[in-house]
């Protein structure tokens, strides 16, 4: 009898799911490059994500790098952390979402806590108070999620 014997975890059939593209942190920096190449987001592993409807957009996996998300509340998002973001476009609503930029200088996961439109800059906020806000000119942006859950995290220490 193998592991799955005795499970009591039942297989739900007709499980709605979508195979989203990861960005890995090994990854990120070939990112900055090949992110509107769709023959270099073919090569990129995926993920299943539990859905209970039919998404349009564009979905991107990100596993996070670094704690400055992470305040130790249940808002933070945690090193190694796999998060599930939706494009958008420059339209933000910063007071519900968090936000994973991807600009010039590498991906990082923020809150976005002012949006100045007419300089096109925005401000970000780690949540954790180690590190400081800084701005970014959304002329240096490629693309912007927002982080719409986590959906992998480890328990190990």
């Amino acid at each position: 009898c193998d592991i799955l014997c005795n499970n009591d975890a039942k297989i739900i059939p007709a499980t709605n799911f979508m195979n989203v593209p990861l960005i890995p942190v090994r990854a990120s920096a070939g990112y900055l490059t090949g992110y509107g190449d769709t023959e270099y987001i073919d090569t990129l592993p995926t993920i299943p994500v539990i859905v209970d409807r039919t998404y349009h957009g564009r979905y991107r996996c990100f596993e996070v790098d670094g704690d400055s998300m992470d305040d130790g509340t249940r808002d933070a998002i945690c090193d190694k952390d796999i998060v599930l973001g939706r494009e958008v476009k420059q339209e933000l609503h910063i007071n519900d979402w968090d936000f994973i930029i991807i600009h010039k200088d590498g991906v990082t996961i923020k809150r976005i806590i002012e949006h100045d439109t007419e300089a096109g800059i925005i401000k970000c906020h780690p949540l954790n108070p180690m590190y400081n806000d800084f701005e970014l000119s959304l002329n240096e942006v490629y693309e912007l999620y927002n982080v719409i859950k986590i959906v992998d995290r480890s328990t190990r220490r």
